[in-house]
């Protein structure tokens, strides 16, 4: 069995008077292809007034996050990203960060 830890997310939405939603997606890193891949599952279109999202993630692995603001003419702002990395979840306390918090360590 592995570990993964339910991570909180979140982040300030636009306060564009004409927002439509948010388009957030996360990315993980594979160290073997030395490249970033979309992580299934978590792309998706979100609420206006969505400011947080909770995720599962694997111990020992970078996360990139990403949120996009979407306008009611369907124009996108520039993206906001975050990178994380899930240590050790044997000492969850190092794996905190002000953006990110683990909420529930759990085994697969």
């Amino acid at each position: 069995m592995s570990n993964y830890a339910v991570v909180e997310v979140s982040w300030t939405p636009s306060v564009s008077p004409d927002l439509a939603e948010q388009f957030v997606w996360m990315e993980t890193y594979d160290v073997n292809m030395n490249s970033w891949i979309t992580a299934s599952g978590l792309s998706s279109s979100q609420s206006a007034t969505t400011s947080s999202l909770q995720i599962d993630c694997e111990e020992k692995t970078t996360y990139r996050f990403h949120v996009q603001a979407v306008d009611t003419a369907g124009l996108y702002s520039a993206t906001a990203s975050y990178e994380f990395s899930i240590g050790d979840l044997t000492n969850p306390e190092a794996t905190t960060d002000l953006r990110h918090s683990i909420v529930e360590v759990k085994q697969r």
